[in-house]
């Protein structure tokens, strides 16, 4: 993205909602009793040859939607609103990646980081990756809450980057 990643989208639609940081994993929970219809949020997309997109409209239409309603009515949409603002989050990612699997030969889909923990988004990955027959690997929750863990995963799969014997701890404390 030209902006936000994916999980900080979620995160600061989270906090517009007034929902505490992180706060993808409470959307997530939210969204799985709404309607992700109710709410019509854009889903800006660049053109289909670009590799670029943005979340920037999609969090300001939720913020323009927030200000026109009051918390009684907040309250009573939440899981609507959730289930909507994930939906367009996802939308986005899908529809992206689908446009650049078909523009070139790929083997396999990946998805990693914070936000592959979101059973919608792997679900609808799991999807594309079916419709364009090829494996889907998804990380596993334990290795995606840090993402300076992922940087060093990438640069660890590169040929000659890292000795052999480097482990990656992604819970360790600086000291």
């Amino acid at each position: 993205t030209v902006d936000d990643a994916a999980g900080e989208a979620l995160d600061k639609g989270a906090k517009l909602l007034g929902l505490p940081y992180p706060g993808g994993p409470q959307v997530e929970q939210l969204a799985a009793s709404g309607d992700p219809k109710a709410f019509d949020f854009p889903k800006a997309i660049a053109p289909r040859n670009e590799r670029r997109f943005s979340f920037s409209g999609l969090k300001t239409s939720l913020r323009y939607r927030l200000e026109k309603i009051d918390d009684t009515e907040l309250e009573a949409a939440m899981p609507d609103m959730c289930a909507s603002y994930q939906a367009a989050v996802i939308a986005q990612l899908t529809g992206k990646t689908k446009h650049l699997l078909e523009g070139a030969n790929y083997r396999s889909l990946g998805l990693s980081g914070g936000v592959s923990n979101n059973k919608a988004l792997r679900a609808a990955f799991e999807k594309l990756a079916t419709r364009y027959r090829m494996p889907c690997l998804i990380a596993e929750p334990q290795h995606t809450g840090d993402n300076a863990a992922m940087i060093a995963f990438a640069a660890f799969m590169e040929p000659g980057a890292v000795p052999k014997d480097f482990t990656i701890e992604p819970a360790l404390r600086l000291q």
